[in-house]
């Protein structure tokens, strides 16, 4: 009776352990992206890497080969209880022609995934039964998308930044974009309102921001709200 006991309690806490060690867990890469400018440090979560590669040869091969890509930034933060960690800082566009190579980055603080990121707003949560509120102003994750990249218009050489908006309801982004040339920084800014679109299409707004010389090291970040 104590044999089977025991086996029957044995049995039931490796199940126990078993359970715990398969659940899956958030992860985050970083990266680090030499520009021409600086360097600028990356994550991407399992899903991203998937898609743009596996290790940093396959993320440089993507930049080039997409021309640009959105991902996130990251930087250094102090926790609540003081402790380092590495933590989103925006999502910002890649340009391949910007961009030196791409490195591995390992540190010993903790990374936070940007999916938790951008969850953990410090709200309470909905009780049992109802239905979690909805942000108006918050954008959808698939709505936008973002390409930019050097272009010329006429004999103007501008970096071009266009958004494209896939859902029914219209969005309004802030833009920003710094261009490092070699005869210097140029910055600007500006807000754009992107119709809503049909099931299955897009709208599409464009920006050309006017710089000095095609090329050089750029970085764009938005931030999209619907109305």
């Amino acid at each position: 009776m104590t044999k089977a006991f025991n086996r029957a309690v044995c049995a039931g806490i490796a199940a126990a352990i078993l359970g715990c060690t398969a659940a899956p867990a958030f992860s985050e890469t970083l990266f680090k992206i030499v520009t021409v400018k600086d360097e600028i440090f990356v994550g991407l979560n399992d899903a991203e890497m998937a898609q743009l590669g596996n290790d940093a040869g396959a993320l440089a091969k993507s930049i080039a080969s997409k021309g640009s890509v959105s991902l996130w930034q990251y930087a250094v933060k102090k926790a609540a209880n003081g402790d380092l960690q590495q933590a989103p800082l925006q999502k910002i566009g890649v340009l391949a022609n910007a961009s030196l190579r791409v490195e591995p980055y390992k540190t010993p603080l903790k990374v936070l995934p940007h999916e938790v990121e951008k969850v953990d707003s410090g709200q309470t949560p909905p009780a049992e039964g109802q239905e979690p509120q909805k942000e108006a102003t918050s954008e959808p994750v698939k709505c936008v998308t973002d390409d930019a990249t050097f272009a010329q218009d006429g004999k103007k050489n501008v970096f071009r930044v266009a958004l494209k908006n896939t859902c029914a309801q219209p969005q309004r982004c802030k833009v920003n974009v710094y261009v490092v040339g070699s005869t210097g920084p140029i910055k600007g800014s500006t807000t754009l309102t992107i119709p809503g679109a049909a099931a299955g299409q897009y709208s599409q707004k464009t920006w050309d921001m006017k710089v000095v010389q095609f090329g050089g090291s750029a970085n764009m970040s938005r931030d999209c709200k619907a109305i």
